[in-house]
C-alpha cells in the first residue's frame, strides 16, 4: 500500500499543475488518493491509529492498514460486514455496542471505549469515534471515523489508581496532615488528620485553596513557598505558619512542601504537603523568651 506521505505528495503534485497524462495509472492513483484524503480530511486532525468508513447499510467499506496491526484481524475479513459480523465473539461490551447501534441508526456523532479480543487472545482497549455522512440532499450515506488503541494509557491509569489507593490507605493512619495540591494550589487530597488538628472535616476543605485558613500575615509566605517548589522540582521547602482553628484559636504548623511527578502522563505534577502541629512547642518557646 502506498504510504500516506507518498499519497499526499502525489495529490500535491496534481494540484500544483504538473502534467499527468489522463487515463494513466499515475492519474488514477492520484485521483484515488485525493478521494481518500477528501473523505477523511475532516477527521484526520484527530489523533488516531486508523481510519474506517461505512456505507448507508452500516457495512464497512474501508479500513486503513493499521487496523490489521492493532486488531490482528485482516482488513479483507471486515470489508462488507456490519460491526456485529466483523467482531462477532470478540467483544464483551454488549451494552455499549447496543448504544452505538442506536447512534449509528440515528446518524449521530459518537465516541466509545470498548474492548476487543484479538485472534491471538490478547485483549486491547480501543476508542472509536465516528460521524455521519450525508449527500447533497441530506440523505444519509453512512459513517466514517477513526480508531485508537488506548490500552497502554488504560493500564497506566489503573496502576496509578492502585498506587493512589495504597497511598491514601497509609496516610489515613498518620496523625499529621498530609495534603496533595495542584500547581494552582487547589486541594486534591487531604487526610482525616486535618479534623483533629484544625477542626475542619475533609469535605469542608476539599477542592478549596491550600493556605486559605492561614492567618493573613502568613499567606504571602505560603504563596512564596509554593512558587519556590514549582520552580525547583527537587527542592523541599519548609516553613512555620499560623493557621486558624475552626473554633477561632491559632495553631502553629511546621509545613514542608515538595513537587511530585504524576505517573499518569496526562496529568500535571502536584505538590505534596506535610504539616505537623508544633503549637505547644511554639508556646513553650515563647513563654521562655518572655521569662528571660
Amino acid at each position: 500500500m502506498k504510504s500516506q506521505s507518498a499519497t499526499r505528495q502525489s495529490a500535491l503534485q496534481l494540484k500544483s499543475g504538473q502534467d499527468v497524462p489522463p487515463g494513466t495509472a499515475s492519474a488514477r492513483r492520484i485521483l484515488d488518493s485525493e478521494q481518500v484524503l477528501g473523505r477523511f480530511s475532516d477527521v484526520a486532525i484527530l489523533a488516531a491509529d486508523w481510519f474506517w468508513e461505512m456505507d448507508a447499510d452500516l457495512r464497512f467499506t474501508y479500513q486503513s492498514s493499521r487496523f490489521e496491526k492493532i486488531t490482528g484481524i485482516a482488513v479483507a475479513d471486515v470489508i462488507g460486514k456490519t460491526r456485529e459480523e466483523a467482531f462477532a465473539g470478540r467483544i464483551d461490551d454488549l451494552d455499549k455496542w447496543s448504544n452505538l447501534g442506536e447512534a449509528l441508526l440515528q446518524r449521530d456523532e459518537y465516541s466509545m471505549v470498548w474492548s476487543l479480543r484479538r485472534p491471538d487472545g490478547e485483549v486491547r482497549v480501543l476508542r472509536t469515534r465516528g460521524k455521519p455522512v450525508f449527500d447533497a440532499s441530506g440523505a444519509g450515506m453512512g459513517s466514517r471515523g477513526v480508531g485508537s488503541d488506548i490500552s497502554e494509557a488504560v493500564i497506566t491509569r489503573r496502576l496509578v489508581l492502585e498506587s493512589e489507593n495504597r497511598f491514601r490507605n497509609v496516610v489515613e493512619h498518620v496523625t499529621d496532615i498530609v495534603c496533595i495540591v495542584s500547581t494552582e494550589g487547589e486541594i486534591e487530597f487531604l487526610n482525616n488528620a486535618v479534623e483533629k488538628l484544625l477542626g475542619y472535616r475533609v469535605d469542608e476543605l476539599q477542592s478549596g485553596q491550600a493556605g486559605e485558613h492561614a492567618i493573613p500575615e502568613d499567606r504571602v509566605r505560603i504563596q512564596q513557598a509554593m512558587a519556590e517548589v514549582l520552580e525547583h522540582p527537587d527542592r523541599v521547602v519548609s516553613g512555620i505558619y499560623r493557621y486558624q482553628h475552626k473554633d477561632g484559636s491559632i495553631k502553629v504548623l511546621e509545613v514542608t512542601r515538595q513537587q511530585i511527578q504524576n505517573c499518569d502522563p496526562t496529568r500535571d505534577s502536584s505538590v505534596i504537603v506535610h504539616a505537623r502541629d508544633i503549637t505547644d512547642q511554639s508556646q513553650a518557646e515563647q513563654a521562655l523568651k518572655e521569662s528571660e
